[in-house]
């Protein structure tokens, strides 16, 4: 698992000093490689928080954290559990950099990440190194990870130090012949597991997310229930407050039956009850599909008795 399969290497010594000591110009690369890395996680992390979160009670307001490194205080936005946002930073790094040795920004901005010997890091270390990067990346803006660097010889934060990697300019990487087969190899794996993830996220989309839209509907109905219609008839009014379809009155449990699936839209029956009533109802709430890459469905009709 942690072996490098490079041609070659004829890199018999650790690698010289002066080339494992980061300059200043190497550390402000590193510096812009990684706004521009957590820039793109972030990005991953809102497509995740759109196609597979929810949203929390809207009574109560919610901490959005992206990249490891900022976050906002919000209510009516999806998300998902935060450790599976934490899964996404550790992921996006790993892989990158289990395969090639570099990331999107390390690319961008001229370093890569070595071993002792200056060769392309192992599966091994770029796991250790990554999942270590939570730490560093605590308790926001890589606070501990800066710390640690400053206070390093060779400007290694935690997860540099346990994995023993180091961040260098490409142009100071000794020479190493690559497997061009080896090479294609990690582009087509990577390719895959795009093409796999991708392909998941929409059918999830399109088969399983309507349930959570039915939940996120819930939530923001309930958001209307400070102002109810008086009378609050026993099964609510449909009301289109700012184009919501909403109740106008908090519903307290809601239970879907089997779904009606036609083109390009799906209706479920559902059974309600409203805050402080003790009648149930009978509805029906149809929602839209919004084409593949709009990642959510939306409510369209709202039917109750």
């Amino acid at each position: 698992m942690g072996r490098n399969p490079y041609m070659n290497s004829n890199v018999s010594s650790t690698l010289p000093r002066d080339r494992v000591e980061q300059n200043r110009y190497v550390q402000l690369r590193r510096l812009g490689a990684g706004i521009i890395d957590m820039i793109a996680v972030s990005y991953i992390q809102i497509w995740v928080n759109n196609i597979f979160g929810y949203i929390p009670d809207a009574k109560n307001a919610h901490e959005v954290v992206y990249g490891g490194g900022w976050g906002y205080i919000a209510s009516a936005v999806p998300v998902v559990d935060t450790i599976w946002l934490l899964t996404c930073v550790v992921v996006y790094f790993f892989v990158q950099e289990a395969l090639f040795s570099t990331t999107l920004g390390k690319t961008i901005v001229g370093v890569c990440v070595v071993d002792i010997h200056g060769r392309p890091i192992s599966v091994r270390a770029a796991l250790i190194r990554n999942v270590v990067r939570l730490v560093d990346a605590w308790p926001n803006w890589y606070i501990v990870g800066i710390i640690a660097a400053r206070m390093s010889p060779n400007y290694q934060r935690l997860g540099d130090r346990v994995a023993r990697t180091y961040v260098i300019a490409v142009a100071d990487r000794p020479t190493i012949h690559v497997s061009f087969t080896f090479v294609w190899l990690r582009l087509g794996l990577i390719s895959m597991l795009f093409a796999v993830m991708v392909g998941s996220a929409w059918g999830f989309i399109y088969t399983r997310q309507p349930v959570l839209v039915i939940q996120d509907w819930r939530t923001i109905n309930n958001m209307y229930g400070s102002n109810p219609i008086t009378p609050t008839p026993a099964c609510g009014q449909v009301d289109r407050p700012f184009n919501d379809y909403v109740l106008s009155a908090p519903i307290e449990q809601y239970w879907l039956k089997d779904p009606h699936w036609g083109n390009g839209t799906v209706t479920y029956p559902i059974v309600y009850r409203l805050a402080g009533q003790e009648k149930t109802c009978d509805g029906t709430i149809t929602l839209k599909w919004q084409g593949p890459f709009s990642e959510r469905w939306e409510v369209v009709n709202v039917k109750v008795p």
